[in-house]
């Protein structure tokens, strides 16, 4: 009797030891400090070979295509977002979007230092406010496969990200997109004409809170700001978007100066992320950490805590989040929580 058991055993075992194998592996979510100073570029596929570019933007397969594609990309082994494999001609929304701040900084330069003044106040034409509204897109990473106009394509459907909306269009009808405005403020669907097979969704943001005990900080959107002076200053970011297809929770700290034009980053000591976060995806797999990161001797730090991606993509839960710096043996720092529930 003992003899015919050990198979049954043995299996049992092995079969215990791979289910559980593969359940931490599901539940694998560690943060990720998105870094682009390494030499080295991914290799990026999806199944059947290189992501197309198509138009002007990369080509999926299908969901399930760009769905593994986004899970092996957002990952450490990704060495650097500006070194990507992608075919010459496909421009990113990370891409442009920084060449638009760099563009509205070099305009200012070039203008004459007494037009920046208004009654002899300084004039800030590029605050930090102004200079978010360029970018729609928190995650670097799904920035950096959507095309400069907020666009990507899987199966036979083009998919275009707006401030608020996610426009979706059969590739027959893309020129209906060709008018939505990427950066548009508006809170109601640009376009909503059925007839033209354009489906719009509102882009769903965590709810913002100041955390306790947050004397004397400011806020702006789901930003949080503390001055060392006048002219130098800590400013943080947190959130969990869900952008139908993709969903997103992280956290960026940057270290500003204010230059005539507005703020601007500038190195200092040390930046800091420190966060409690409690997060679920999709599946159900949840992921939750105290995480403590610095950045020595640079500008900002940034950091993915979960992503989620394909037509059920979305991440509930909480970030609380310390951002804070250290210029010259002086600390800075600002608090705030982010939720989002099911």
């Amino acid at each position: 009797m003992q003899t015919a058991s050990r198979p049954f055993n043995l299996w049992t075992n092995v079969l215990l030891v791979s289910f559980l194998l593969s359940m931490l592996a599901a539940c694998d979510q560690s943060p990720i400090h998105v870094n682009n100073d390494n030499a080295t570029a991914p290799q990026l596929q999806q199944a059947g070979g290189h992501v197309p570019v198509v138009e002007g933007r990369l080509a999926f397969r299908d969901m399930e295509a760009f769905s593994d594609f986004m899970k092996a990309f957002v990952s450490p082994e990704t060495a650097s977002l500006d070194k990507l494999p992608f075919q010459d001609g496909f421009i990113s929304l990370r891409t442009v979007t920084e060449q638009l701040m760099d563009e509205v900084e070099k305009t200012l330069l070039d203008a004459e230092g007494a037009e920046q003044l208004v009654d002899g106040v300084e004039k800030t034409l590029l605050d930090v406010e102004e200079a978010e509204q360029l970018e729609i897109v928190e995650d670097p990473y799904f920035a950096a496969v959507l095309n400069k106009d907020g666009e990507i394509r899987i199966g036979s459907d083009v998919f275009k990200v707006t401030r608020n909306y996610v426009y979706r269009t059969p590739q027959s009808s893309v020129e209906s997109l060709k008018d939505i405005d990427l950066r548009h403020a508006n809170h109601t669907p640009i376009l909503s004409r059925q007839g033209d097979g354009v489906e719009s969704y509102e882009i769903e943001r965590a709810g913002y809170a100041a955390a306790s005990g947050a004397v004397g900080k400011s806020m702006v959107d789901r930003t949080c700001t503390s001055y060392f002076t006048t002219k130098r200053r800590i400013q943080g970011k947190s959130w969990i978007t869900d952008y139908w297809l993709y969903a997103s929770a992280g956290a960026r700290t940057k270290s500003q100066r204010k230059r005539w034009y507005g703020w601007r980053s500038n190195s200092i000591n040390q930046v800091r992320i420190q966060s409690d976060y409690s997060l679920t995806d999709s599946d159900g797999n949840t992921s939750e950490d105290d995480y403590d990161h610095s950045v020595y001797n640079g500008t900002q730090i940034e950091t993915i805590f979960m992503t989620d991606s394909g037509w059920s993509a979305t991440i509930t839960g909480n970030i609380d989040t310390d951002h804070s710096g250290n210029r010259d043996g002086v600390w800075r720092s600002c608090s705030a929580v982010v939720s989002r529930s099911g």
